[in-house]
């Protein structure tokens, strides 16, 4: 009796089966990650939600085009601040940013937070008492829009 060590047909037909099956199982993964946004996509959707969070707890006090001025009271503190959203230059980077400052109800500065960068513009329209519409354009040319809500029109 002798063994033969060449592959028989039977073999090679299962394992070209084998490897269009792994192919074919493949092809929806590949579609998946290739329908992912964009990184800048995802950071303006994270900003996004900053903005609703912060506007939802607040009240909206004045809107004029380039910047939402907002009354916060801190949930623990109880501690009334004035917060502005508005887009800056960065003078490290060159980049522009949008950003969220907080100021005391007396006028002192209580920091900022960065939400955005690659901001070029941002524009706010009032659409009644409490609810905003905001029109974002980013350097890359990508424009947004997003309406957010205060707390006294909720």
């Amino acid at each position: 009796m002798r063994s033969h060590s060449a592959t028989t047909m039977t073999e090679v037909v299962m394992a070209l089966g084998l490897m269009v099956s792994l192919a074919l199982w493949w092809r929806p993964l590949f579609q998946v990650t290739a329908a992912a946004p964009p990184a800048a996509d995802l950071d303006y959707y994270q900003a996004a939600a900053a903005i609703e969070r912060y506007v939802s707890e607040s009240e909206i006090l004045t809107v004029a085009a380039s910047q939402l001025k907002v009354k916060h009271i801190g949930p623990r503190t109880q501690v009334e601040q004035i917060r502005i959203l508005e887009r800056l230059a960065s003078s490290v980077d060159g980049r522009d940013y949008l950003q969220f400052s907080a100021a005391g109800t007396n006028g002192s500065e209580k920091g900022y937070s960065p939400l955005l960068y690659g901001a070029l513009k941002i524009r706010f329209t009032l659409l009644q008492p409490g609810v905003v519409r905001y029109q974002l354009t980013m350097l890359s040319g990508s424009q947004y829009t997003g309406v957010v809500v205060d707390a006294t029109a909720r």
